[in-house]
């Protein structure tokens, strides 16, 4: 079989560990599972390239305000603001979780909720102190990622301020607080951008003008049936990975000593699979391999076709 698909990857899998195949093997009922888990660990196991999305995800940042003026009383969520803050084009434009920072002040506001064209909004806690009509800074830092985004491929890439391309590190939530603690400054590019949950990217610092950011991205890639006979969408190099895997798992159910050669089978694909990729991203040339650097350096290799 050509494990194109799911239903050959289990097919094959099955008649290996001598088991029908025609839907009345005892494992049947197991192989959703044993395929679901061995697929979720391969395209988990690194930044794949024959998973990267194409074109890239992009975007236009929001140009952030500093001409409008907040009023809010000590103690009470609720606020309002001299004009409706306007976005790309002159629009309306909702600033619902925008960052508000008061003139002059040592802290931030959140905004909890805020429709487009209005010039009331919540705050997603009291205010400190009362303030009437005083100026602040109003900006967007955090930016959704379109759904099914997996592994971002490298970093973010932000244009603007003579940059066609600056390259903005992807850091940990902590980090980028550890690094800039206290009320964000404008500044562009940002210094570097935290993903702070699956589909939220947040950035160091903002500005008023708008800019493209592209994010190079691997897709997140839903779990086949054992019945699919549709071409998987995982790339020819890793689906002998996958059927080994499933042969692996199938083993160890079945309490077949043939586990530990499946397993190494599995591994050795991987491994194949990771230098392949390599080749592909840095070509075969020798000046083009001189240095190899993670990710696309060596890596442990582990099991007895090591």
């Amino acid at each position: 079989m050509s494990l194109d698909s799911a239903k050959e990857c289990v097919e094959t899998a099955l008649n290996r560990a001598d088991e029908a195949t025609d839907t009345t093997s005892t494992f049947q009922g197991s192989m959703a599972a044993i395929l679901a888990e061995v697929w979720r660990g391969l395209y988990m196991e690194q930044s794949w390239l024959g998973l990267r999305a194409y074109p890239p995800q992009a975007f236009i940042t929001q140009p952030a305000s500093k001409s409008l003026l907040l009023t809010t009383t000590a103690n009470s969520k609720a606020a309002t603001l001299n004009a409706a803050p306007t976005g790309l084009g002159g629009g309306g434009v909702s600033i619902e979780n925008w960052w508000i920072m008061p003139t002059g002040k040592t802290y931030f506001l959140r905004v909890a909720t805020h429709g487009a064209g209005a010039k009331a909004l919540t705050l997603d806690t009291v205010a400190p102190e009362t303030l009437a009509a005083v100026a602040c800074a109003i900006a967007q830092l955090e930016y959704s990622l379109i759904a099914g985004t997996g592994i971002l491929a490298d970093a973010i890439w932000a244009e603007g301020n003579g940059f066609d391309g600056a390259f903005v590190p992807i850091r940990s939530e902590e980090e980028l607080k550890l690094a800039y603690p206290g009320i964000p400054q404008q500044s562009w590019p940002p210094d570097v951008a935290a993903r702070i949950t699956p589909l939220v990217i947040r950035f160091s610092h903002w500005d008023i003008t708008p800019h493209r950011i592209e994010i190079p991205y691997n897709r997140e890639v839903a779990d086949p049936t054992p019945t699919d006979a549709t071409t998987l969408a995982l790339p020819s190099y890793l689906r002998p990975a996958l059927m080994e895997g499933m042969l692996a798992l199938l083993y160890e159910m079945k309490k077949d000593d043939r586990r530990a050669l499946a397993d190494a089978r599995y591994q050795r694909w991987v491994s194949k699979a990771h230098d392949y990729e390599v080749s592909l991203k840095t070509g075969g040339g020798d000046q083009s391999n001189q240095r190899r650097n993670a990710p696309y350096g060596e890596r442990s290799r582990t099991g007895p076709y090591s």
